[in-house]
């Protein structure tokens, strides 16, 4: 292989006709559909934390996640409406910033709103109302936070409406818990049933106390009180049920678990 002569054989990468040239573009192209697709996440990001616009009120950092799950939180943290409006909880979010912006609300205002779409972000809610408890420790003197849920309709991030659970947050005289519950509650519990046992219980006791273990459970406890208000509206009893929630640790198969206590009172 002596050849004298100049020539030299150009390159594979810039030969005219050759694969290299269309492999790069490709490349390029992709490269390009991929910002553009996060570009467009971005945004649709900002648009969720900006979104669940509350009918006839302000929007809500954090955005809320429907029962299907279909709309993910997009900041997990806890979110205040502006104008004093309610505080949101998500299913991602932190029950201990939900607490702690909770009880600056609970300082300031003496009582507040969490607004929850979904079991888990409900579960989040009352978490965090656990929490605020042990935050204002020092300032309850002799009461506790207690929630009194009501439902009421929403506007997503995309327009659509959504069904979120309303708490009232406010302050009650301290309450006994039991050891034991007077009722456990499951995800799968007969609503109606369950809303009647409470009625009949509260018109022969001062409070009954359900026990409810996982998001599914503690979403349909809440529901229960709903339900339980309106058969005593119906029967012309106005007065409202709160819900004290606890924590308790009870033993089973030589396993420590623990669950949410939610004593029931009339105020």
């Amino acid at each position: 292989h002596s050849c004298s002569s100049s020539w030299q054989p150009v390159p594979q990468a810039v030969r005219p006709g050759s694969i290299m040239p269309r492999a790069c573009a490709a490349i390029v192209a992709t490269l390009w559909a991929c910002a553009s697709f996060h570009a467009a996440l971005a945004a649709r990001q900002t648009q969720g934390i900006a979104g669940a616009d509350r009918r006839g009120g302000a929007s809500a950092a954090g955005g809320v996640e429907g029962e299907a799950e279909a709309h993910r939180p997009v900041d997990p943290g806890a979110a205040v409406a502006p104008g004093g409006g309610p505080l949101f909880a998500t299913t991602a979010g932190s029950p201990g910033k939900l607490a702690g912006a909770l009880a600056a609300r609970v300082r300031d205002e003496g009582l507040t709103q969490i607004s929850a779409v979904g079991a888990y972000a409900v579960n989040t809610a009352v978490k965090a109302v656990i929490l605020a408890n042990k935050y204002l420790d020092e300032i309850l003197d002799g009461e506790v936070l207690a929630i009194t849920p009501s439902k009421e309709e929403i506007t997503g991030a995309d327009g659509k409406p959504l069904t979120s659970l309303l708490l009232d947050v406010r302050r009650v005289p301290e309450i006994i818990v039991p050891q034991e519950p007077d009722m456990i509650i499951t995800g799968t519990i007969k609503l109606g049933r369950t809303a009647g046992y409470v009625v009949s219980q509260l018109k022969e006791n001062d409070a009954i106390t359900l026990a409810a273990m996982g998001a599914n459970a503690v979403n349909a406890a809440l529901k229960t009180a709903i339900l339980a208000q309106a058969y005593l509206a119906a029967e012309g009893d106005t007065v409202s049920l709160a819900l004290a929630p606890t924590t308790n640790s009870f033993e089973r198969d030589g396993d420590t678990l623990t669950r949410v206590f939610l004593t029931c009172v009339r105020t």
